[in-house]
């Protein structure tokens, strides 16, 4: 028995051919060999068309009409680890939908370059490449094919402005009093962008927006049907992260959302890259390179193939030059386009020299600046040099009205209440204001707080969970540090409201308090996670001699090549002497480039069949399917409900009144579904791209 590894993938893809069904099996022979003849052997049919493949010439012309979409798939095929129907269009879905790519694999099925085959461990079906192509097809893959690098115009700059803790607390500030700022596209409503530049300036509404999106992505604010809002226990163990973290952490969080593993080794993947660069002015993609090197060298070993491979294409793709773009944005690197050679180049920012003196490293002195200045009009102006977690406290009882170096804020009857609904009163909000104000507060200030208080405490109505407890329990719940932290107010004796936000959050609290004598609500949700963001790892440095330059890479054909190479094959269809039929059936061949040969030019090959209908063709309709569930193939089908046509296996077909109703195996999830034929507005049917 021969061991070599080729060897055994052409038997594979040989086995596969046998699998098919029969009428699958028997149409892609016609569209190679031409009619076949009876007696006939399945075995020395594959023979047959494998010589057909051996040969140059043949060869050279399926590579050769590849097209840059199908260089792209075939690239995903070879570097995700055993990939099926699924992992495909999930890797396709931000810019595909799965029938798109389930079609797309069908056609590099019909035209030998693909192939399924069944997996013995997982016994899921695995999609190929046809071994008898791979010498002439593996050299024009690569991971980057997958996700193309464009050069991006220069991104918008603030002159001097960085991401300090002031301009973060500020953009915290301008989201507590803004919870209506985004439109359904992510884009900023009207009437925020017009206090954006009456607050920050007619130039900051792209770094706020950023700023929002990637506090969302973050979850330290959440999006609720009115807005956005704070998640405050997030939010708290966020500003006591090292400032270099709070940087890093935002810049990643604007690229989109992660998984908390893959949030975690990307922020610290982006603090290397970072540290990386040094004083060097570097092109886009020697930092693209620098990236992929140091993902390379603190590769989780543990993690699937698959994931390396995603997460290779997304830093290829997507994250680096999201993260190059961001870091633009907001103030740590600045860009430069160059005209004698048209690249884009990175440097850092006054970032660098000037944030990292007073942000980067933490500090022994617990003394807090006092950095407030109050005017008796209840404007405050914070001046510089006070970290996140400091502003915190003071940015939720403060509204910014003027973004600068020392930004200025104003206090409210508004702004104030939001303390008194987390618990704060009058006393707790003065002593916080004057920890940090060199002089005592104003008198009225103080005055107008207490008068506020008292307004507000006045009458309060309640929404939240309500446990009332016998006495004994009682002082047992007051001193239990889990659950007391979420004692919200004690509306009577022994009557507790709770700041429970979920069914979930509440079982899964008084779960770990060991009380079982309170009732639980029942819930099916998930159990929430409080848990913050992960630390990160100081930053290290990426070896130079591991970027590599003037990586030389094979290309396709140019379209008009294949152009001319079609062209060519249907002068050849043109001198044939064939029906109408036959000549519509080998067009269609040629426009899916299954023909690369004159040889396949034969009229014979093409049956006649209805492979689809729509409209108000109901007889048209029924007929597809009826075929489709005879012969075991696939049906696609368009519904007015659905934005995207939807494939699956056509299991029955069932008489509900006057009309006749499907029932369907969706794929890829086997979800099933019942469709009037009535409701149609198309179906087509289509072959397997694997035999079930």
């Amino acid at each position: 028995m021969n061991d070599d590894p080729r060897v055994q993938r052409i038997i594979q893809w040989r086995e596969s051919l046998t699998l098919l069904p029969d009428e699958q099996f028997f149409n892609l022979i016609r569209m190679y060999l031409g009619e076949i003849q009876t007696p006939y052997n399945k075995q020395t049919l594959i023979e047959q068309l494998s010589a057909f493949l051996r040969k140059e010439e043949n060869k050279k012309n399926i590579v050769h009409l590849l097209t840059y979409e199908d260089i792209k798939l075939l690239s995903a095929v070879k570097f995700i680890d055993h990939p099926d129907q699924k992992k495909l269009g999930d890797f396709f879905s931000g810019t595909q939908n799965f029938s798109t790519v389930y079609s797309h694999i069908v056609n590099l099925e019909d035209r030998l370059v693909l192939y399924s085959y069944k997996d013995k461990l997982t016994e899921k079906y695995i999609i190929g490449i046809n071994p008898l192509m791979e010498a002439e097809i593996f050299p024009l893959l690569s991971l980057e094919v997958l996700q193309p690098k464009e050069e991006s115009d220069v991104v918008p700059h603030i002159e001097g402005f960085y991401l300090t803790p002031e301009f973060i607390a500020s953009g915290i500030s301008f989201l507590l009093s803004h919870h209506d700022i985004l439109k359904a596209d992510r884009q900023l409503k009207k009437r925020a962008l017009n206090d954006i530049e009456v607050i920050f300036g007619s130039n900051y509404a792209l770094v706020i927006q950023k700023l929002v999106l990637s506090f969302i992505s973050l979850n330290l604010f959440r999006e609720e049907d009115k807005g956005v809002f704070p998640n405050w226990e997030k939010i708290i163990i966020f500003a006591n992260m090292p400032y270099v973290h709070q940087v890093s952490y935002i810049c990643m969080g604007a690229c989109g959302r992660f998984s908390r593993r893959s949030l975690q080794k990307n922020t610290q993947l982006l603090i290397n890259t970072f540290a990386s660069i040094g004083d060097e002015c570097l092109e886009r993609q020697e930092i693209e390179q620098i990236a992929l090197s140091i993902k390379e060298n603190f590769f989780d070993r543990e993690e699937s193939r698959f994931e390396h491979i995603l997460a290779q294409l997304e830093l290829s793709g997507t994250f680096i030059p999201s993260m190059l773009d961001n870091a633009v944005i907001f103030g740590i690197l600045r860009q430069d386009n160059k005209e004698e050679d048209r690249k884009t180049y990175f440097v850092y920012s006054s970032f660098k020299t000037e944030v990292q003196k007073k942000y980067l490293y933490t500090t022994n002195n617990k003394e807090v600046p006092k950095v407030l200045s109050i005017d008796s009009g209840f404007s405050i102006t914070i001046m510089p040099g006070l970290k996140l977690e400091h502003l915190l406290p003071l940015v939720r009882i403060l509204d910014i009205t003027h973004y600068d170096v020392a930004p200025v804020f104003e206090i409210s009857r508004k702004s104030i209440t939001r303390a008194f609904e987390d618990g704060s009163n009058t006393e707790s909000l003065v002593n916080l204001l004057q920890s940090f104000s060199a002089y005592p507060l104003p008198q009225n200030l103080t005055v107008s707080i207490e008068e506020w208080f008292n307004s507000y405490s006045s009458a309060t109505l309640y929404k939240g969970y309500v446990l009332k407890l016998n006495s004994k329990n009682s002082s047992l719940v007051v001193k239990n540090p889990r659950l007391s932290m979420h004692i919200k107010a004690e509306l009577a004796p022994d009557v507790f409201l709770l700041d429970f936000e979920s069914d979930a959050e509440a079982q899964s609290i008084i779960s770990r308090t060991g009380f079982d004598f309170i009732k639980t609500v029942n819930a099916s949700e998930a159990k929430l996670s409080s848990a913050g963001l992960p630390m990160l790892d100081i930053a290290t440095k990426a070896d130079a001699s591991l970027i590599q330059k003037n990586v030389v890479k094979v290309k396709p054909a140019s379209e008009s090549e294949q152009k001319a190479f079609l062209d060519s094959i249907i002068g050849e269809l043109q001198k044939q002497n064939l029906t109408q039929a036959q000549y519509e059936g080998l067009m269609e061949r040629i426009n899916k480039r299954i023909i690369v040969s004159s040889s396949q030019l034969v009229g014979t090959s093409v049956r006649f069949e209805q492979l689809e209908a729509g409209g108000m063709d109901y007889t048209g309709k029924l007929h597809v399917i009826e075929n489709a569930l005879q012969s075991k193939n696939l049906l696609q089908i368009e519904l007015e409900k659905y934005k995207e046509p939807l494939i699956g296996k056509p299991l029955s077909l069932s008489k509900k009144t006057s009309n006749i109703e499907v029932l369907m195996s969706l794929e890829p999830d086997n979800r099933e579904l019942s469709v009037l034929v009535s409701a149609i507005v198309f179906v087509k049917k289509i072959h397997s791209a694997t035999a079930f």
